[in-house]
């Protein structure tokens, strides 16, 4: 299942362009549903921004503020969807105060 997975930015980067350029052959082919993009301190702005435009966020400033946070986590911190979207909307109710 770990083939599948990265946290790197140029992998997730190229992976998300062309996942030829990074695997052998398609997850699906050994019954790996999808390439797991994992959100942690190596990951860079094209992963954070597939992962916020999949959750339905569309925010440009987002990404950089999100991209921060994500940096400032401890090592093996889970990023998961619900806390992106809880520090997209508090960044969002700050900037409007």
């Amino acid at each position: 299942r770990n083939v599948f997975a990265t946290e790197a930015g140029i992998h997730q980067d190229g992976l998300l362009k062309n996942p030829a350029t990074y695997l052998p052959y398609p997850s699906e082919l050994v019954g790996v549903d999808a390439i797991e993009m994992i959100l942690g301190r190596h990951s860079g702005q094209a992963a954070v921004a597939a992962r916020l435009a999949a959750i339905g966020i569309d925010d440009e400033t987002a990404i950089a503020t999100v991209l921060e946070r994500i940096k400032t986590q401890p090592k093996g911190a889970e990023v998961d969807d619900d806390l992106l979207a809880r520090w997209v909307a508090a960044d969002a109710s700050a900037t409007s105060s």
